[in-house]
């Protein structure tokens, strides 16, 4: 897969965050999938031990050809029908020490639609409008356990339109002196 993508912006930012990128993949039998997006993040609660931010997001994406099969399944990878979502968005920071942190974001979509294959039943792939269900949680813990030590773990939940993702992991850092 061929990928071209494009951002710009405050994503890591304490404060006021954002970004506005697009992305294009094109897949080796000559498909592509395009997506767009945007966000913003305004603080609501700053203090020295956390903060809570909210915001909003836009995301689209679409393909030029779908790869739904009558079988109900993309074969051999995923491509959206002209989705569009906008979403709610919040993040939480909590920091107890200087050396250790708790974060939460996710996004639930308020407004999501699609267009949604189904095969007919002469096996022709039909699309319908569609309001999927959309949202992402992330929850993250991170320290230091020395000066040359580091810690990180984290989970984190997506529901896309036609998928769910969940994904754990634990991130040791060593640093070695020069």
């Amino acid at each position: 897969v061929e990928t071209l993508e494009a951002s710009f912006g405050r994503p890591g930012a304490p404060g006021w965050a954002g970004e506005v990128g697009g992305r294009v993949d094109r897949f080796p039998d000559g498909n592509e999938v395009t997506a767009a997006w945007a966000w913003l993040l305004a603080p609501v609660v700053r203090r020295p031990g956390g903060s809570l931010r909210l915001g909003y997001a836009f995301q689209s994406q679409d393909a030029d050809e779908t790869r739904f099969t009558p079988a109900g399944l993309y074969v051999p990878y995923y491509t959206p029908e002209e989705l569009v979502a906008h979403s709610v968005v919040v993040a939480i920071a909590r920091t107890p020490g200087p050396r250790w942190g708790v974060y939460f974001d996710g996004a639930w979509a308020a407004q999501a639609e699609e267009l949604a294959p189904r095969a007919d039943p002469s096996g022709a792939i039909v699309f319908t409008e569609r309001e999927p269900t959309l949202w992402r949680a992330r929850l993250r813990a991170q320290g230091e356990l020395s000066p040359r030590l580091a810690l990180q773990l984290g989970a984190e939940h997506d529901r896309a339109a036609f998928f769910e993702i969940t994904r754990a992991f634990v991130d040791l850092t060593v640093r070695f002196p020069r």
